[in-house]
């Protein structure tokens, strides 16, 4: 705690709104996890960050439909296919999603 405090004091007040941004889960889940995240405990890139948010999160805290619509309706037909699909588009997913 002394540590976190002395770095507060002797940071330059202009970064101080760099360091910390307070947001809520859904702010957070859209504007980082689902924008700029690319590895998951689903794998890597940003489809399975995606596909991570849609299945473990509540829907109370998911991205907005105009988000999540257009990046399955984008990426169904390819996950589909056997040669090309990820090992989190499973039934379960489907189910959940929607």
């Amino acid at each position: 705690m002394v540590g976190f405090a002395l770095m507060w004091t002797f940071m330059v007040p202009s970064h101080r709104r760099t360091f910390y941004e307070h947001m809520t889960m859904r702010q957070y889940l859209t504007d980082h996890a689902w924008e700029e995240c690319t590895t998951c405990d689903l794998g890597d890139g940003q489809d399975a960050v995606r596909a991570e948010v849609l299945y473990h999160y509540k829907k109370l805290y998911w991205p907005p439909e105009e988000k999540i619509r257009p990046w399955i309706a984008a990426g169904w037909p390819m996950w589909e296919k056997e040669e090309t699909r990820p090992q989190w588009f499973t039934g379960e997913w489907k189910r959940r999603v929607l």
